[in-house]
């Protein structure tokens, strides 16, 4: 009897470990998922929602520019957004390849506006890769740049039904497309995307222009970088949360919560323990019982 009083002890002692091990499993990596929320309080997360509206705002502007003071004052905000910019912090928001990405965005834009010869087409074009790159930072789940699937893969389809024709001058000018609209988004999928994964489909790409460039084309290779540019886009585009931060499924407090958890498991055990060990004492045997922004059309 003293026995089975013994193992009853170390069986719960181990329980009541494993229960106290668990409680605070949930505070380990507590840090690393942050909630939404915990996100928008976040001070420099705050900076990048005044870079986006700033953004939102110069590309407005731009796209119904009329006048060469109009142009003058845009290029004025977009030094105004660069002085922000420098300020912002983006660890835990973006990778370093996703910060660089803005910076470089930044300076494509600005050198649009400084051109001799100012072209508002380019310059549109310009403020509008920036705008989808701060729209990625505020908003981890619904980015913009998630809605040019479509379009993207529609410029795909062209491509395939050209090379399957063996029309080369067709897909090299699909090809030529292509590029140019997946460079369009590239900036916002940097900020959204771990850097191995954009790489995939910008290696993709240049293998297909360099089968393209060739003096005689194998509309087999090609074909079978088309179909792994498919396969590359759809798992760029698939991945509805970002590598960096994610919203988490959990209580606004998780430490609390788990702690809290754990004293109550830990609690009924010693309860339990407590019955046997006062039965066994008796020798009364016991009898055991089984018991879920706004859209743009930029290009």
């Amino acid at each position: 009897m003293l026995s089975n009083m013994r193992w009853g002890w170390i069986l719960l002692l181990l329980y009541a470990g494993a229960a106290i091990a668990l409680s605070g499993c949930g505070n380990e990596n507590r840090s690393a998922y942050m909630t939404l929320a915990g996100v928008e309080q976040n001070e420099e997360f705050q900076k990048t929602n005044q870079l986006n509206q700033a953004a939102d705002k110069m590309y407005k502007a731009v796209y119904a520019a009329e006048s060469f003071e109009e142009i003058l004052a845009i290029r004025q905000e977009l030094n105004k957004f660069g002085v922000r910019l420098v300020k912002v912090n983006f660890t835990g928001i973006t990778s370093k390849d996703g910060a660089r990405a803005l910076y470089d965005t930044l300076l494509a834009a600005q050198t649009e506006f400084n051109r001799v010869q100012f072209d508002q087409e380019q310059a549109i074009k310009a403020i509008a890769r920036l705008r989808l790159a701060t729209d990625a930072l505020t908003h981890p789940t619904q980015p913009m740049w998630l809605q040019y699937y479509r379009g993207i893969g529609e410029v795909v389809d062209q491509l395939d039904q050209a090379v399957k024709a063996s029309d080369w001058g067709r897909a090299i000018t699909g090809f030529n497309d292509l590029k140019e609209h997946y460079a369009f988004i590239r900036p916002a999928v940097l900020v959204q995307r771990p850097v191995q994964e954009e790489e995939k489909v910008t290696f993709t790409l240049k293998y297909l222009e360099n089968e393209l460039s060739e003096p005689d084309i194998s509309k087999r290779q090609v074909l079978i970088g088309i179909s792994n540019l498919r396969m590359m886009l759809s798992d760029l585009f698939a991945k509805k949360d970002t590598a960096v931060y994610s919203a988490a499924v959990s209580p606004g407090n998780p430490w609390i919560w788990s702690s809290a958890i754990g004293a109550a498991i830990l609690t009924v055990l010693t309860y339990v323990g407590y019955v046997r060990y006062r039965h066994e004492r008796n020798y009364v045997p016991v009898r055991k019982e089984r018991r879920g922004g706004k859209v743009y059309t930029l290009f």
